[in-house]
């Protein structure tokens, strides 16, 4: 192998693990504008799994159902995923999620305004916390 930074070119996708991929699709598609792509039986893996695409920015997004998912919520404290973060381009972007949270009757978090960033933390049905990112820097990249 060359040495040298791999060609990596973003990201393909990402899979999250849910325990009621229904509820977790209108979650997404509802608070953040997923749309959703496909919903189906993967025979290969025998489960059953909810694709949603992002028609800002093209992410794909699986939400997997494994059948025999204990049903614990998501603890960021366990090994594995620590959080999930999307990007926003100003930060006004922030109050148009928060409106789409009060005409969806949820509580809109607050924000915190760091040194290096502005986020918002919120939590989806099975306690994922979904992260809503405004860098300050664009050669800050988290």
């Amino acid at each position: 192998m060359e040495s040298g930074v791999p060609p990596l070119t973003g990201l393909s996708h990402l899979d999250l693990s849910v325990s009621d991929r229904h509820a977790s699709a209108s979650w997404y598609a509802n608070v953040l504008g997923f749309e959703v792509s496909d919903d189906r039986f993967n025979e290969a893996a025998q489960l059953h799994w909810i694709h949603l695409v992002h028609p800002a920015c093209a992410l794909s997004l699986g939400l997997v159902e494994h059948p025999d998912n204990p049903g614990v919520p998501f603890d960021e404290r366990r090994a594995g995923l620590d959080h999930v973060s999307f990007a926003v381009s100003t930060p006004s972007d922030f109050e148009s999620i928060a409106d789409r949270m009060r005409e969806l009757g949820l509580a809109v978090p607050p924000l915190a305004d760091a040194q290096t960033a502005i986020v918002m933390v919120l939590r989806d049905p099975d306690n994922i916390q979904v992260e809503i990112c405004f860098w300050k820097s664009a050669d800050h990249h988290g």
